[in-house]
């Protein structure tokens, strides 16, 4: 487990919750799933959420489906919005979420033991050094 804070959990984001509609999105048929997954949707860019993603990636406490679940859309995330501005010039994925992905993505991709999930995690890491080098990171 890595020190990903629960501090990181901001606002009505909780790492349970979201393990839950991750989990639905695999096991769930029908109706169900597509709800989890349109609510998964709609929580994308909320504050909190990234963070709360990678939260799930390295705790053990959640099984390795939601785990590997979480990691993908993390990737996905990141590959889609890491260096995409808003209409305002505000990056689409908060600033205190970029802010803990980068202080703790490099460790999780050390210390995960499964290929898969540090995969994953490594092309974060490659689409965060890519838009983020050498000027904000």
């Amino acid at each position: 487990r890595l020190p990903v804070s629960r501090e990181c959990c901001i606002g009505a984001m909780d790492a349970n919750r979201l393990a839950g509609l991750l989990r639905c999105t695999y096991t769930e048929a029908g109706e169900r799933r597509i709800s989890a997954e349109k609510e998964l949707k709609k929580l994308t860019l909320v504050p909190g959420c990234q963070a709360t993603l990678l939260q799930i990636v390295t705790h053990t406490k959640f099984e390795l489906p939601v785990r590997q679940s979480a990691c993908i859309f993390l990737k996905n995330t990141v590959t889609q919005y890491w260096g995409i501005l808003d209409k305002s010039g505000k990056a689409y994925i908060s600033p205190k979420d970029r802010e803990i992905i980068k202080k703790n993505i490099l460790q999780a991709i050390i210390l995960q033991p499964h290929q898969r999930i540090r995969v994953q995690l490594l092309e974060c890491l490659y689409m965060i050094c890519r838009m983020d080098f050498p000027k904000d990171f």
